[in-house]
């Protein structure tokens, strides 16, 4: 099933186990933001030193970033594994899941993320406040706030009751406000 999928790709990229992994999927591009994500991730290893962010997408902004976890000391810790097709095994691999986009209309990731029962952090903009509710289904952040994005994280990985009740709350509220039937009508039309 997606857990031994989840252990597997863990496996496949040299990650422990037992790890805090957090994931940011998405194209590497300024609406992402992933530099206030890398930043984060620096704050969240000098209280999690084993932590490990998996950043999954590809775009302009790749080397830029790469660069960027290079001066943060990040080498070992963030994981840039490129564009992947399997995003089931990597929902399943994560421990919690981080959006810290700039702007944002629905993204059909977090919606993925929400139907996998996985804690999400993520930024307060465009549609993502009206999908899930900050401290029920999700924990909510300024955007450009790095400091903000780990304390988040860092509140969801330190208190794993917190966790499952983020998660639990997040599927249901997929399940209600989007049928799988209509989930698939709108993944076809893209």
């Amino acid at each position: 099933g997606q857990e031994a999928a989840g252990r597997a790709l863990r496996t496949e990229l040299e990650i422990a186990p037992d790890a805090p992994l957090i994931g940011i999927i998405g194209r590497l591009t300024e609406q992402k933001d992933h530099a206030t994500f890398l930043q984060a991730a620096a704050q969240i290893r000098v209280a999690l030193p084993d932590a490990r962010f998996l950043v999954v997408g590809d775009g302009p902004l790749r080397e830029e970033l790469v660069a960027q976890a290079r001066s943060l000391k990040l080498e070992e810790a963030a994981i840039f594994a490129g564009l992947r097709s399997d995003i089931p095994a990597v929902m399943a691999a994560l421990d919690v899941l981080v959006f810290s986009s700039r702007w944002e209309g629905l993204p059909v990731t977090l919606l993925e993320g929400m139907a996998a029962a996985l804690p999400i952090v993520s930024t307060a903009v465009g549609g993502i406040p009206g999908v899930v509710a900050d401290g029920d289904s999700a924990l909510l952040v300024p955007a450009d706030i790095s400091s903000a994005l780990a304390d988040a994280t860092l509140r969801v990985l330190r208190d794993p009751a917190l966790a499952r009740k983020l998660s639990t709350a997040a599927r249901e509220r997929v399940r209600e406000k989007y049928s799988i039937d209509s989930m698939l009508e709108r993944t076809l039309a893209l």
